[in-house]
């Protein structure tokens, strides 16, 4: 009898740095930071605010 305490893992591909990333609403990449900043620049254009 052969006992050992190892089991064969499935080959699993380790996560990417950038998927261990925590995001925030005001992420420019995130679908949220896309919609937020177009109505931030809808909301200055209808006030008329200018910098």
């Amino acid at each position: 009898v052969h006992w050992t305490l190892e089991t064969k893992a499935a080959k699993v591909k380790p996560p990417t740095i950038e998927s261990t990333f925590r995001r925030c609403e005001s992420d420019p990449g995130s679908k949220e930071g896309k919609s937020k900043e177009k109505r931030r620049a809808a909301w200055f254009s209808s006030h008329d605010v200018h910098f």
